[in-house]
């Protein structure tokens, strides 16, 4: 008689392939049947470093949260602590003041225990007010840290005290404080900071003081801010700043033009802010850029994103023969104007009624562009169709490879036909259709990621690295 295959199961696998299978389940529903399946299962799931490496939770609001929560902390410090080195927490509002207090004991007792253990290098911390002194004290290894305030909690709990000795994180690279904080004159960075983003920054009529020391600080994106243009001074005394973004703050820097080493520069104003971008009495957002442009001769990006005060791009614009990234969103529409300058483009994103508009100049100039990111804004008269037609048979265009278009899902179902006729007439160019509410995806595939709401996938990227 031949003999018969042994039965396989899931009991049969070795543990790395049986570990490898769980993880592609979260840490809730791991813990909330397979534990129990067998005395194996529950040991790998406490104790494989690839199972206890990365955890991604939330806890709900109210007490069913709070004491979710509760066996969570406890659970982390029995059994994670020695493996952990990403962790994403986020905890919904508490219904009282003094479920939120033991919330924050709670955390902070975790994150005590992660910075004792001294594996924990990335963080993301998102709920009640957990003041950073209580616990960033003991974080030898942390190099990724994001603390995202509750606005209405932050309020009526008080701002973020970012009170802490450099001494407690002496690896820490990247920063990202956002939602109502405060920077108390004891305030100390860690000097090796490389990338930061302050939002909703208080108080002061000029950037804090604390970012002097920064000199290997890379990246720097600010939102929100009130501080008038020349309280912008200390930018200039930053010697490593490639990358600097504003987003909704009141004031331009009046020092832009003497940041002659920016090699990215974003400039986004919200459509709804009431505040117009402006830096002063007498010169507007607008003059700043101008003056500037001839001077940031090392820009590759440059985006302009629904900037009031600035109803058609400055001439200026075309000095910067070195830009590989455009990104212009201006709701009352508009032409790029052509020149040279169109030539070193390899990435162009705008309304697709001004690329639309804008195609003579760049049939003209832009030969060297590889992807377009239209966006369009009023759908109901949108020919999403006519614009991938025209830019796919554009014979002067022939570098490009990218179409991206971003609209709600009723036109893509009304235009589907034509859409595919278009990506047949230039197969070697991908038409690619993002829905309106994957900005995180439009504004990466489009190269423009400078503050964090576009980086959705931060949790993500710094859960599944190595």
């Amino acid at each position: 008689m031949a003999n018969t295959p042994a039965e396989v199961s899931l009991h049969s696998l070795p543990d790395s392939l049986l570990a490898s299978t769980l993880s592609n389940l979260s840490l809730t529903e791991r813990h909330r049947s397979p534990v129990l399946v067998c005395r194996r299962w529950h040991q790998l799931l406490h104790t494989t470093p690839q199972l206890l490496s990365s955890i991604d939770v939330a806890f709900g609001e109210g007490q069913r949260g709070a004491d979710r929560l509760q066996a969570f902390s406890a659970w982390l410090l029995q059994h994670a602590l020695p493996h952990i080195r990403r962790l994403n927490l986020e905890v919904g509002d508490m219904p009282d003041a003094q479920a939120s207090r033991q919330v924050v004991a709670r955390i902070v007792a975790a994150l005590v225990g992660c910075g004792l253990a001294g594996k924990l290098e990335g963080l993301r911390l998102e709920g009640p007010p957990c003041q950073p002194a209580l616990w960033t004290g003991t974080q030898p290894s942390l190099r990724r840290l994001i603390v995202e305030a509750n606005e209405d909690v932050w309020e009526e709990e008080g701002d973020l005290d970012w009170r802490m000795s450099p001494k407690g994180l002496p690896l820490l690279e990247e920063l990202v404080l956002t939602g109502l904080v405060s920077a108390p004159a004891g305030l100390a960075l860690p000097t090796g900071l490389t990338k930061l983003h302050l939002s909703s920054f208080k108080a002061q009529p000029f950037l804090p003081q604390q970012l002097a020391p920064l000199t290997r600080l890379h990246s720097l994106s600010l939102a929100e801010l009130t501080c008038p243009s020349a309280g912008y001074a200390g930018l200039a005394q930053l010697p490593g700043l490639r990358r600097l973004g504003l987003r909704s703050c009141q004031f331009w820097p009046a020092c832009l033009s003497a940041l002659t080493g920016l090699e990215a520069l974003a400039l986004v104003d919200d459509a709804d802010s009431s505040n117009r971008v402006q830096s002063g009495a007498d010169e507007s957002g607008t003059d700043i850029l101008a003056a500037a442009c001839p001077r940031l001769q090392r820009l590759t990006l440059l985006a302009l994103d629904s900037v009031q005060g600035t109803p058609v791009i400055p001439s200026a614009v075309t000095s910067l023969h070195g830009l590989h990234s455009f990104y212009w969103f201006e709701y009352s529409g508009g032409t790029l104007p052509a020149g040279e300058w169109l030539r070193s483009l390899r990435r162009l994103t705008a309304f697709a009624e001004s690329l639309a508009a804008s195609l003579p100049a760049l049939e003209r100039h832009a030969t060297s562009l590889e992807v377009a990111g239209a966006y369009f804004y009023d759908t109901k008269q949108a020919d999403a169709t006519h614009l991938a037609a025209a830019l796919g048979s554009a014979p002067r265009l022939p570098a490009l490879r990218r179409l991206l278009l971003r609209a709600d899902e009723e036109l893509f179902a009304q235009q589907l036909r034509g859409l595919l006729a278009a990506q047949r007439a230039r197969p070697d160019m991908l038409v690619d259709c993002v829905h309106w509410t994957g900005y995180e995806r439009f504004a990466a595939e489009c190269g423009y990621c400078f503050f964090p709401e576009a980086h959705k996938t931060f949790r993500d990227e710094f859960l599944e690295a190595e």
